[in-house]
């Protein structure tokens, strides 16, 4: 017995033409990265190197005020 495969290939039709969707592992919408499986490690991970590079900042430039 043959498997069927299935055709997961959206389009989109502008001008009476279609133009294939692009399929991609994650998008940023309103500034917030979601992956493939909706979840937000990727936002996550960016926002904590962020902010771990704004506190590199503020240790290096008062180091001496304490």
């Amino acid at each position: 017995m043959k498997q069927q495969t299935i055709d997961t290939t959206y389009h989109i039709m502008d001008r009476n033409q279609l133009h294939p969707l692009e399929k991609v592992n994650s998008t940023v919408d309103l500034g917030v990265c979601f992956d493939n499986n909706l979840t937000f490690r990727e936002h996550m991970s960016e926002n904590i190197n962020k902010a771990y590079n704004v506190l590199c900042i503020i240790k290096r430039n008062f180091i001496y005020m304490t």
